[in-house]
């Protein structure tokens, strides 16, 4: 959910993909709606590069590192503050 939370914050819309999806499938909704950022494991992502997926920026958990795949880990050194959401919840 923080995820969700945080991609909405930079202005980003979530579109989840069913993890029952084959990788040609995840590689059509992702052409399909345009997807810039694809995130997952190295597991999940790898195949749908190889059903031809590109032009995506590639986000992996962890801190594993490959040309085609950006750790998220590295993601989150680079944290930079930002002013809270605010929210009325009325």
């Amino acid at each position: 959910m923080d995820r969700e939370l945080g991609a909405l914050k930079a202005g980003a819309v979530v579109n989840p993909i069913n993890v029952m999806l084959t990788p040609p499938e995840v590689a059509y909704v992702t052409r399909d709606c345009a997807a810039k950022v694809l995130i997952g494991t190295r597991e999940t992502i790898a195949p749908v590069i190889a059903a031809g997926v590109s032009g995506l920026i590639n986000v992996v958990f962890g801190s594993d590192d490959s040309e085609d795949m950006i750790p998220f880990d590295a993601l989150v050194a680079e944290l930079r503050s930002f002013e809270p959401v605010k929210v009325d919840p009325t």
